[in-house]
């Protein structure tokens, strides 16, 4: 799920900053819930942040709040040098589930992102092409999702993510459906692709062994409601 561009890590505009960071829903009896409770988090430009915790304790609510989906119950994230009080410039997000148009093809998928940003069709179409060919599904243009391996929708999800450059990547445990040897592909290809372009990142996953091999920094997060408990530099 693209949004607009805005360069990869290197500068501060990928500079993530959680403070005291709570969100409460209402219940369907009106009760209040508190998905997560005095979030802080830095997350450097460039760097790569995995958190980990049990189900239902708010990592995924916790991009949300970045990527400005949802707003914050008390507390701040900013990006860049900017409050996020809206939907955040510059930041792309993979979702466990696909999020790929199952009546698009895959070259169509790839390229939506350029073309709503304004970019003209052909050099559109030229760079998801290339964007295919890094994460090696030349030859799979004009297939529809539906005729993909769960492996290959991934890539395509992840060309779609990282075609706009942005500036920080929120993957929200992207590889969770996929078997063993199939997750271990994509994470040495996510880490191939991240090297070039370098945004930042936060990545949510169940799985501790995961973190430790793809991040910089793994946050360990309790259960609900969701606040963190150890912050390790790898």
């Amino acid at each position: 799920m693209p949004t607009t561009p805005a360069g990869g890590g290197g500068d501060d505009a990928g500079r993530i900053e959680i403070r005291g960071l709570t969100k409460r829903y209402l219940t369907p009896k009106g009760e209040t819930f508190t998905a997560i409770q005095d979030v802080s988090l830095t997350v450097e430009p460039g760097q790569f942040c995995a958190i980990v915790g049990p189900t239902g304790c708010g990592k995924s609510t916790t991009l949300a709040q970045v990527s400005g989906l949802e707003r914050p119950s008390a507390g701040s994230v900013s990006v860049g040098d900017r409050v996020v009080d809206g939907i955040t410039k510059g930041v792309s997000y993979m979702f466990q589930a696909d999020a790929l148009f199952p009546w698009k093809t895959v070259l169509n998928n790839v390229l939506i992102g350029p073309v709503l940003l304004g970019t003209p069709k052909k050099e559109a179409t030229a760079l998801a092409m290339d964007w295919l060919r890094r994460v090696g599904l030349s030859g799979f243009e004009d297939r529809y999702p539906h005729q993909l391996s769960g492996g290959m929708r991934k890539r395509v999800a992840m060309a779609a993510a990282l075609i706009n450059n942005p500036r920080i990547l929120l993957m929200d445990e992207p590889f969770g459906a996929l078997d063993v040897q199939t997750k271990a592909i994509m994470q040495n290809e996510l880490l191939q692709l991240w090297e070039g372009l370098r945004p930042s990142v936060l990545f949510i996953t169940h799985d501790l062994d995961e973190a430790v091999a793809l991040a910089d920094k793994v946050v360990i997060m309790t259960s609900s409601p969701g606040s963190i408990k150890n912050v390790f530099d790898i």
